[in-house]
């Protein structure tokens, strides 16, 4: 017998795992987040890919923006927390597909009253399995696990959104900085001919000062656009899981910047895009369809229940009694009604929340074609009048300035507003491209990419 309880208790134990503390040390993990640079093994190029060894990938020669992508699904410890969720919802279904555990009891009952001896008596017993039931918390289990993974490609590629967006903000602020550069170089020119001008009599206090206010105005613009470069490049680094303060190059900053202007992309066009690319409503969908088979488990389970076994007993004069054990649980006073009526609510809020995630969904999607439109109207306008008519005009600032038709500081007001028009017309640009991004993030597919 003692060998009995011996096998048992091992079989018992068998399956069992032990606690192993892992203690959070907040230093440890500034540090290696402070140890993180650009010589990494990108495991991930595009959302939904399985990770996968790439070898080494190596940033300093310049990112371009399908790049810094990539380092953001490898590196992003917030989608690196987005994932690890998933394991939840596999315990869930690994826990969907085990068995009843069987129930033991015993009972010990002495004699009253003058009764001789001591009765003694147990059983085993293991709940007949119900197919429907398990078939259905098996289907509520999957349907959770893929609830889950469309969360993760959703956050993935809102994730992309954001890093093309920073990666947008990095290369205009570069180039903007540079067309100040520009400016503050002719304002310091002027100023220095304006003053040999005036030294000699050609010219007058009010130039020179005017002039000089010039070359303060654009030293305070550069000043500024120096702080925008540097919070851009913070951000983008923030995103890319990188530390803020590594340098992190762009291949594309040093090419002029231009933008690839889509056509005839309308509402209906945009709504079915919605349909077919937004992973929230997948995981929305996915999330009603738990509901459903949890609706149906509860439903399932307001029936009397089954438990099948040994049973034994023991007389006071030591005969042992063996046979079938059965127990019956009878749902007298709870036919489930609790457990069904709250599933049956929570699948109408389900149904709700979809509707409600869709109409967010779709008026953020056409906000973002009416961003597009508007902005597509102003780059037309730039490159079909003001960028022609501002080379005319600054061919014949050229050939006045060479004729002496115009003083010093005329030219210098003219070349200002010629700056002006230019950190417009780039500003329009970048007003594009986040317009088309902010799009393709909307409806969750590339414009370039036609619907199927």
């Amino acid at each position: 017998m003692r060998l009995v309880y011996g096998v048992g208790a091992l079989l018992l134990l068998a399956g069992c795992k032990s606690y192993n503390p892992k203690p959070l040390d907040a230093e440890a993990e500034l540090r290696r987040l402070q140890d993180i640079d650009l010589d990494v093994a990108v495991e991930r190029s595009l959302p939904g890919q399985e990770p996968v060894e790439r070898g080494w990938f190596d940033a300093r020669d310049g990112l371009n923006e399908s790049e810094a992508v990539a380092l953001a699904l490898t590196l992003n410890p917030r989608l690196h927390a987005r994932r690890l969720a998933t394991g939840e919802a596999e315990a869930r279904l690994i826990a969907a597909g085990q068995w009843p555990n069987p129930k033991i009891g015993v009972s010990w009952l002495p004699g009253v009253d003058g009764a001789p001896g001591v009765t003694m008596g147990g059983q085993w017993l293991t709940e007949v399995l119900r197919v429907w039931e398990r078939f259905a918390l098996q289907d509520a289990a999957v349907a959770g696990s893929k609830e889950a993974e469309a969360a993760v490609l959703a956050a993935e590629w809102q994730l992309v959104a954001e890093v093309r967006a920073a990666y947008l903000e990095v290369l205009v602020a570069v180039q903007e900085h540079r067309l100040l550069s520009e400016q503050a170089t002719l304002q310091g020119q002027a100023l220095d001919l304006l003053q040999r001008r005036k030294a000699i009599g050609e010219g007058t206090a009010l130039d020179a000062t005017l002039a000089e206010l010039g070359v303060y105005e654009a030293s305070r613009d550069l000043l500024r656009t120096e702080s925008r470069v540097l919070r851009a490049r913070r951000r983008l680094n923030e995103l890319l899981g990188l530390p803020p303060q590594l340098e992190v190059p762009l291949s594309e900053e040093g090419a002029p910047f231009e933008v690839t202007v889509f056509e005839g992309i309308d509402e209906a066009e945009v709504e079915r895009r919605l349909l077919k690319g937004r992973f929230e409503l997948r995981a929305r969908a996915l999330a009603y369809l738990r509901g459903e088979h949890q609706l149906r488990l509860a439903i399932y389970r307001q029936y009397p229940r089954l438990s099948i076994g040994v049973a034994f007993d023991r007389e006071p004069g030591g005969d042992y009694y063996v046979g079938p054990g059965f127990m019956i649980e009878l749902p007298l006073f709870s036919q489930n009604e609790g457990p069904i009526a709250a599933k049956e609510v929570q699948r109408e809020r389900l149904r709700a929340e979809f509707r409600y995630v869709l109409h967010g969904l779709r008026a953020e999607a056409h906000e973002a074609l009416s961003d597009l439109r508007r902005a597509k109207r102003e780059v037309d306008l730039n490159r079909e009048h003001l960028l022609p008519a501002l080379e005319r005009a600054t061919s014949l600032l050229a050939k006045g300035l060479q004729l002496k038709e115009l003083n010093s500081l005329d030219w210098l007001t003219a070349q200002r507003r010629a700056f002006g028009i230019r950190r417009e017309y780039l500003s329009s640009l970048s007003r594009y491209q986040g317009a088309v991004i902010r799009l393709e993030a909307a409806t969750g597919t590339p414009l370039k990419e036609p619907l199927p």
